[in-house]
């Protein structure tokens, strides 16, 4: 079992001697940011106008997480809007996503490059951010301990975090997520598809069958299915990925009605994973099991 408690390095150590620049300005001028992995809807979410630059952000988002992965763009932007004073003084920015717990992971640097009014508050101002590239090697890879204080989101330089986890990052270059574990498997459209032409991917999900949950963000309904025998979840994750529906009667009929409905809505994990060789019978039973827990009989699109 992972530790998460065992300390490796400070971040502060870590990024040292990457910009020479970064290096010589004071902790007072750079400042922590731990971005919460918290719902849009959320009340504190509400206040803060997310709404980015007063505009809804896109359908199907719900965490600034789902916004750092699939709108960078959208997310960068959300970051630059601050309350004004906030940063005064402020040369760069360390930034993190809050993860599980008290942990965050490192996702890059920005020097503050400038400010300007905002358009939508007289409180907020926007700051012009430029991400650092001495550090873009780090981004994603590093996991530190915030501490006990994650209601403080933005610190000082000179508060110690530890560096508890060094791991490959949320995605490979070309974009594809990197496999931790089955129970950690959340894939939209275009990162199923991505992942049915990855060789680790590949390799792993040939290696077992599994429950398997289909969500529809967009209400909340879902649909569970099960694999068995030689098919294993590769196989039927690859009818997914073609078709978006996988020939599922009630999914088909919202992607024969909205030809991108499966892209902007439909969401794939894995609930359970089950031997290689379990029989249809067995299989079959551990889904009814997941069906009866998930209501997705009353509620969604399982007819049997």
């Amino acid at each position: 079992m992972e530790n998460s408690n065992i300390k490796i390095v400070s971040i502060q150590t870590l990024l040292k001697g990457k910009n020479a620049d970064f290096d010589s300005t004071p902790a007072s001028a750079i400042k922590m940011v731990r971005h919460a992995d918290q719902r849009v809807g959320s009340k504190k979410e509400v206040e803060k106008k997310l709404l980015i630059g007063g505009q809804p952000v896109p359908a199907g988002i719900s965490s600034l997480y789902e916004l750092y992965i699939e709108h960078r763009d959208l997310f960068d932007k959300y970051q630059s809007e601050q309350i004004k004073g906030r940063f005064d003084g402020v040369k760069y920015m360390v930034v993190f996503l809050g993860e599980k717990g008290t942990t965050a992971r490192f996702v890059g640097v920005y020097e503050i490059k400038g400010r300007r009014p905002s358009t939508i508050s007289a409180n907020e101002e926007v700051l012009e951010l430029s991400s650092v590239a001495e550090f873009k090697h780090l981004e994603e890879k590093i996991v530190i301990d915030w501490g006990k204080s994650t209601v403080s989101w933005h610190q000082y330089f000179n508060q110690l975090k530890d560096v508890v986890r060094i791991e490959d990052g949320i995605s490979k270059a070309d974009g594809t997520p990197n496999f931790k574990s089955y129970q950690e498997v959340i894939l939209n459209h275009r990162q199923l598809v991505q992942v049915m032409n990855d060789k680790d991917w590949e390799r792993v999900l040939k290696a077992v069958n599994c429950i398997y949950l289909i969500v529809d963000k967009s209400n909340g309904k879902n649909y569970v299915g099960s694999t068995y025998g030689a098919e294993r979840i590769y196989q039927r994750w690859q009818a997914y990925a073609d078709t978006g529906h996988g020939d599922n009667v009630e999914l088909k009929k919202l992607v024969d009605a909205d030809s991108k409905y499966h892209t902007r809505n439909f969401q794939w994990s894995i609930l359970e994973t089950l031997p290689s060789n379990i029989t249809q019978d067995e299989a079959v039973e551990r889904e009814n099991i997941w069906k009866k827990k998930m209501l997705s009989r009353e509620h969604g699109y399982n007819k049997n």
